[in-house]
């Protein structure tokens, strides 16, 4: 959970509104040349193995659902991809599953569940959850 969070930290320092900003729009900066060029800073490709993924997309290790947005249960990967796949996926509402994951943080920090309790599990197993926020930019 340590790893997660401090990942998740580091994202979120990293991706600031100022950054987001010069992202998006961009920022005139003076080269050396004297020629004024309007720069869009970009992060390059994150290359990471599986168990870093896991941390990045703050899902469980073999979980139940393959990430935050899909619902597929695991008894359907096989289907992942074919139409029928794309037909079946629920609908997830990023608020509900922020405000899921708010509700686990409110009971480990303010409350002193652990981590692994049963009341953590009952909030986020459902959607194979865990009890991270991240970064709005990611």
């Amino acid at each position: 959970h340590c790893k997660r969070e401090l990942i998740h930290a580091i994202w979120m320092l990293l991706l600031d509104d100022e950054f987001i900003e010069a992202y998006r729009n961009g920022i005139v900066v003076r080269c050396y040349d004297g020629v004024l060029c309007c720069i869009y800073p970009r992060i390059f490709t994150y290359s990471a193995d599986y168990p870093e993924k896991i941390l990045l997309v703050t899902i469980c290790d073999n979980g139940s659902s393959p990430c935050p947005r899909c619902c597929v249960p695991r008894a359907l990967f096989g289907r992942l991809g074919f139409v029928s796949d794309i037909l079946s996926r629920l609908s997830q509402a990023c608020n509900y599953l922020q405000n899921k994951i708010r509700s686990a943080r409110h009971a480990i920090y303010q409350c002193g569940k652990a981590i692994k309790s049963v009341t953590i599990e009952q909030i986020l197993k459902e959607h194979s959850l865990v009890p991270t926020l991240v970064s709005s930019a990611l």
